[in-house]
């Protein structure tokens, strides 16, 4: 689920570039979210951890290590997978929505602001 996410955010800043040269600074931000929930993911310990398996995106590391270490309860991934879902439903909604009206746009790199802005 956390992969489905993070591939509509790419296509939605793939979508404000358009030059190629571009789509370095248009996905630096999906890239920095995508090590930061690794990084979280593998690092924290304790009541963080279990804080953050229920976190949408940072859910897909922490989630299945605290299962495979036995220290989830039965319906604690349900309930990770659920607002996961609840989560990625807004994400491909707005990425859509972002990815339809900038993806004509070739006359300028377009911020998420402005894409947001323009009529479909």
């Amino acid at each position: 689920m956390g992969i489905a996410v993070l591939a509509c955010l790419f296509a939605a800043a793939g979508a404000l570039a358009t030059r190629s040269e571009d789509i370095q600074s248009t996905t630096t931000p999906v890239n920095a979210i995508t090590a930061l929930v690794f990084i979280l993911g593998v690092a924290v310990s304790g009541s963080l951890r279990e804080i953050l398996s229920f976190i949408p995106l940072t859910s897909t590391v922490t989630m299945p290590a605290r299962v495979l270490a036995g220290q989830a309860a039965w319906w604690e991934p349900a309930v990770a997978l659920a607002l996961s879902l609840a989560a990625a439903t807004g994400i491909i909604a707005v990425s859509a929505r972002v990815y339809r009206r900038a993806l004509l746009q070739t006359d300028r790199k377009l911020s998420f602001r402005q894409a947001m802005k323009l009529a479909d």
